[in-house]
């Protein structure tokens, strides 16, 4: 479990300039609630542009969506 959460430690460090400017693009243009249709975008190309497949309108809400990378392991939904 240690290796892990290095791994996932590891990730984020990496994508430390990535996540400042999604939250800077996202903070320069808020969004209503469940409205948030330019935020969830941006959060989809920063997980598909990172590896991940990436489920837009999950659950019938067009903000939503399920992003899943790796078929075994731990899973966060």
């Amino acid at each position: 479990m240690a290796d892990l959460k290095a791994s996932v430690k590891e990730r984020i460090t990496g994508l430390h300039s990535d996540l400042i400017e999604v939250s800077h693009k996202m903070y320069a243009e808020p969004e209503l609630a469940y409205e948030e249709v330019r935020s969830a975008e941006l959060l989809c190309e920063l997980l598909e542009g990172n590896g991940m497949t990436v489920e837009r309108s999950a659950h019938g809400l067009k903000t939503a969506f399920r992003a899943t990378a790796g078929t075994s392991g731990p899973h966060v939904i």
